[in-house]
């Protein structure tokens, strides 16, 4: 019986070593058979998964992800070859990616990328289930309008994300983002590359889809490793504030569990619409879910301006309507910095921006090995 066990432990070291030798090797999309974690498997609290290879059905270079860098990475040298006034994306491993071109190739899935009302439908994977939508900022204004969201385990909640990543090796930061497809999601460009501050992208960014600490399970969909970062060049070059979206390309498919918001893009002026914003401020520990209404009160090429409240920590998450055709849809990326002393701000979605996430939201995550499961 003894001499079973050790054959029985052996062989086991010997597959995991094989895993993960075979996961550190980032093996090409074709060559790799694995499928999505399955809902159950992505319960388990506290869950790290898919640091592994990857495809994408698009032409883009190929290069293995390096989630768990030690260090942030500048890509001067790469943005070098770039031609002034070329808007594409660069992402956090330094390829460069023509979206526009590629969201061309993606017309007979999505429609015609220059129509100026585009949109995309939400998923959400409970749509038996009724949605708990209390839509009700990185400054209070007036009374403090926020709402408490006590169970994030239903839609459109779960979609919500909080992040987490470092820029060196004594500053570290949180942000919320929103899930766009299985493997994508969605946040502000100063939460993937610190443009004007560090001057690199962020690394060890993990990501935890409807966090909250105050409930039994505090992570409902465990926590997932981000691959790589993406942000457009305006971003890059100058923090321009019209341009401050980013993505990150996820390690795993937590998007089928959670749902995903959709997104569309309003043209002209938005004033007087209604909406709301969530994340993870802050000053209430960034580890609980904060929602809040309010209406747009200016409107530029660029940015939308508007009076909900929020405070740090809550950038990158995303404001959104409930257009009777598209509920929820995001149009525009929550952030702080650029508004004036009574209002908060956000990065509308234009059809630029529209067609940059839609491009990466064609990226899917696949598992190369099993993962390991942390259960703390």
């Amino acid at each position: 019986m003894i001499s079973i066990k050790k054959h029985f432990a052996f062989a086991l070291g010997l597959v995991v070593l094989i895993g993960l030798t075979l996961g550190s090797l980032g093996l090409a999309g074709d060559e790799v058979k694995g499928d999505a974690v399955s809902p159950a498997q992505s319960q388990s609290n506290k869950r790290i998964v898919g640091l592994s290879s990857f495809q994408s059905p698009l032409p883009t270079p190929s290069a293995s992800p390096t989630p768990t860098r030690e260090v942030g990475r500048d890509c001067r040298e790469l943005r070098a070859g770039i031609p002034d006034g070329r808007v594409v994306t660069l992402s956090s491993d330094c390829q460069i990616n023509d979206f526009e071109t590629q969201a061309q190739l993606l017309a007979d899935k999505y429609g015609d990328p220059t129509d100026p009302n585009r949109f995309l439908l939400p998923f959400n994977p409970h749509a038996h289930s009724r949605s708990k939508f209390s839509v009700a900022p990185d400054r209070i204004i007036g009374s403090d309008d926020r709402i408490k969201i006590s169970d994030t385990t239903v839609f459109p909640w779960t979609a919500m994300v909080k992040i987490q990543g470092q820029w060196n090796d004594s500053e570290t930061f949180s942000c919320s983002g929103w899930m766009l497809g299985p493997s994508t999601l969605v946040t502000a460009g100063h939460c993937v590359y610190s443009s004007g501050g560090a001057n690199t992208y962020a690394y060890n960014v993990t990501v935890t889809p409807a966090l909250n600490t105050d409930a039994p399970n505090p992570q409902p969909f465990g926590v997932c490793r981000a691959l790589r970062g993406w942000v457009l060049l305006p971003w890059y070059d100058n923090a321009d504030p019209g341009y401050d979206y980013g993505v990150y390309d996820l390690g795993c498919r937590i998007g089928y569990q959670t749902g995903n918001l959709g997104m569309k893009v309003i043209s002209g002026s938005a004033n007087g619409t209604y909406e709301a914003v969530a994340g993870y401020p802050g000053d209430k520990g960034a580890t609980t879910l904060w929602s809040a209404g309010g209406t747009i009160q200016t409107s530029q090429t660029r940015l939308f301006f508007y009076d909900n409240d929020m405070m740090p920590g809550q950038s990158g998450g995303p404001v959104w309507v409930t257009d009777p055709a598209c509920n929820p849809c995001a149009i525009a990326v929550n952030a702080h910095e650029y508004a004036p002393p009574t209002l908060n701000s956000g990065a509308r979605i234009t059809l630029e921006a529209f067609n940059f996430f839609l491009v990466r939201r064609e990226f899917i995550a696949r598992l190369a090995y099993l993962p390991l499961c942390l259960n703390e």
